[in-house]
């Protein structure tokens, strides 16, 4: 009996360390987030750096929040004509653990790295940096 049960045991504490993770996962996502850099990524080859960008002094004001029910808000900051101005929106988003994908609107990206501190998408980009005939990506890193 006692071989029978310690298998079962095990295999019910790895099911719940599974769901701890996921769990754990997800709510590294929520918070607010900084813009730490964005990377210009070749849409080629998906690993050659293009171009990086610092935040400014306005953009380091911006925030990217992520809420429990689902709700993306982004006060997005960006100088326009020498002028540090304000975007927000509230947005829905769809975060996929298992493939490792955030959905908003309808731009799907690629989480490359969540921690509770350091956050990396990589999303396609509408431009082509390179002028190679292939649309590139950009790499953001947050940070909380």
């Amino acid at each position: 009996m006692k071989k029978i049960i310690l298998p079962c045991i095990s295999l019910l504490l790895l099911s719940c360390n599974s769901d701890n993770e996921e769990i754990q996962s997800e709510n590294n996502l929520i918070g607010k987030w900084k813009m730490a850099n964005t990377i210009v990524i070749s849409g080629t080859d998906k690993t050659t750096v293009l171009k990086e960008y610092l935040p400014d002094d306005c953009k380091q004001k911006s925030s990217y929040e992520y809420t429990t029910g689902n709700k993306y808000i982004t006060n997005d900051y960006n100088m326009i004509n020498s002028e540090c101005v304000l975007k927000s929106s509230t947005r829905d988003y769809i975060y996929n653990q298992t493939d490792k994908t955030l959905k908003v609107e309808n731009i799907t990206a690629n989480i490359l790295e969540l921690s509770k501190s350091n956050f990396v998408l990589l999303a396609p980009d509408n431009y082509d940096y390179n002028s190679d005939g292939v649309q590139d990506y950009l790499k953001y890193i947050f940070v909380k």
